[in-house]
């Protein structure tokens, strides 16, 4: 947990709630996490959605380390290519990037999220958020 970024006055790790988000709802959340509040909850998934951001900066390049490509089921589903909104991470096969279905989490539920982009699955909304949880611990692989 050293160096792990938490939510503040906790020793909760802001990757676990961002990845604890991706099988349960904010509600469901604070009721797994009682030391933590709702504003607390959206103050993460803004966390992971602004380390994702400052990843991938305007040239919309990122460092990276060699990684099994597949250790993580959200590789099949999230692609970083330079010709797609500059390179953000985004969900195969559409332009709604990572960083914006996160941040939009902080503010809706899953089922809006989902109503207001309906081209994207229950599972794509999953994997941008296990993909947000580990890039806020800064060692993500694309």
């Amino acid at each position: 947990m050293a160096g792990e970024p938490c939510i503040k006055g906790t020793r909760v790790m802001v990757a676990v709630v961002v990845a604890s988000m991706a099988d349960t709802s904010i509600d469901e959340a604070l009721v797994d996490y009682p030391q933590v509040t709702r504003e607390d909850i959206q103050a993460a998934l803004m966390f992971a959605a602004e380390e994702l951001r400052k990843q991938y900066g305007d040239e919309g390049r990122m460092k990276r380390r060699k990684q099994n490509q597949n250790e993580d089921a959200w590789r099949k589903r999230i692609v970083c290519d330079p010709a797609i909104q500059g390179g953000e991470p985004c969900i195969k096969g559409t332009r709604v990037r990572v960083a914006v279905i996160v941040a939009s989490l902080a503010d809706v539920s899953m089922e809006e999220l989902l109503e207001n982009y309906p081209q994207l699955s229950r599972e794509d909304v999953r994997s941008a958020l296990l993909y947000a949880a580990q890039a806020s611990h800064n060692d993500l692989v694309a």
